[in-house]
C-alpha cells in the first residue's frame, strides 16, 4: 500500500510541476525585469584601469541590452547576447548568466588601458593594452595615464606597436610608471620620448628591457629629487647606464 501511495505521489508531482512551470511562464514570471552589467577583472591584471572612466561604457552597454527587457528568460540565446556585448571595442570577455526568475546578468571583463589619446577637438579616448582606441570618456573621469596628442603615432602601426610595447612593460605605479608619465612623443629620429609629469624631464627608454630601464630611471629621478637637481633629458637607451642632462636653472 505504501509503495502504491509513493507511486501516486511521484506521478502527481511529475504532472503538477511542469504544469505549474508552464502557468508561471505564461503569466510572465520568467520575463526579464532586471538587467545587470557588472565588471570583473583578473587578480593579475597589470594595466592601469579606472572603474570611473569605464562607467559610461557600462551604462551604454546596459542601454543596448534594454531591448531584452520583457523577454522570456528561458528563451534568451546567451551566445547572441555575448555577440552583442563583444561588438563593444572595450570588451575583452563576457559571461552571461540567467538568474531566475527575472534577472539577466552579464559579467564583463574590460580591456585594461595604458594611455589616453587626445584628438584635435580635445576629446579623450582611452587606449587599451592591445592598442585599440576606445570610445570617448569624460575629462573629469580620466585616469592618470600618459597622453598622446599626435594622431600619427596611432595611425602608423609600427610606431603604435612600439609605444604600446613600452607602456605594457612599464610598471603601473612608482617614480617612473604609467601614472607619472604625462605625455608621449616621437623625436626626429623616430625615437619615443616620455615626459615626466612632476619634473617635466624628457625620458628615452628605447624599445627593449623596458621594466629594467624604468627601474633605473626611477632611481635617477629619486636621486635628482633628493639632491635638489633637475634633469632636462634622461636617456636610458643603453645596456647598463643612464645619461642625464641637467637643467641650467637648477
Amino acid at each position: 500500500m505504501k509503495r502504491i501511495l509513493n507511486f501516486i505521489t511521484v506521478f502527481f508531482l511529475i504532472l503538477i510541476v511542469p504544469c505549474a512551470f508552464l502557468i508561471a511562464a505564461k503569466n510572465g514570471l520568467f520575463k526579464v525585469r532586471k538587467i545587470e552589467v557588472v565588471e570583473v577583472s583578473s587578480a593579475d591584471e597589470d594595466g592601469a584601469k579606472s572603474p570611473i572612466a569605464y562607467e559610461s561604457y557600462f551604462i551604454r552597454l546596459k542601454l543596448k541590452l534594454s531591448k531584452f527587457d520583457g523577454e522570456n528568460l528561458w528563451n534568451l540565446d546567451p551566445e547572441k547576447i555575448k555577440e552583442i556585448a563583444k561588438q563593444e571595442s572595450w570588451v575583452e570577455n563576457v559571461e552571461i548568466y540567467r538568474r531566475f526568475p527575472q534577472t539577466l546578468r552579464l559579467e564583463v571583463k574590460a580591456k585594461p588601458s595604458v594611455a589616453i589619446f587626445m584628438n584635435s577637438q580635445g576629446e579623450l579616448h582611452l587606449i587599451s593594452t592591445d592598442g585599440t582606441v576606445l570610445p570617448k570618456i569624460e575629462e573629469t573621469k580620466s585616469p592618470k595615464l600618459p597622453v598622446i596628442q599626435d594622431s600619427y603615432l596611432l595611425k602608423n602601426e609600427k610606431a603604435k606597436s612600439r609605444i604600446i610595447k613600452i607602456l605594457n612593460e612599464m610598471p603601473s605605479t612608482g617614480s617612473l610608471s604609467l601614472e607619472t608619465v604625462a605625455e608621449i612623443n616621437m623625436g626626429k629620429k623616430d625615437e619615443i620620448w616620455l615626459t615626466h609629469l612632476q619634473t617635466k624631464s624628457t625620458i628615452k627608454l628605447g624599445n627593449e628591457n623596458i621594466a629594467i630601464k624604468s627601474a633605473r630611471v626611477a632611481k635617477v629621478l629619486e636621486y635628482l629629487e633628493h639632491n635638489n637637481l633637475k634633469g632636462r633629458v634622461i636617456d636610458a637607451d643603453f645596456s647598463k647606464k643612464v645619461l642625464v642632462k641637467l637643467r641650467n636653472d637648477r
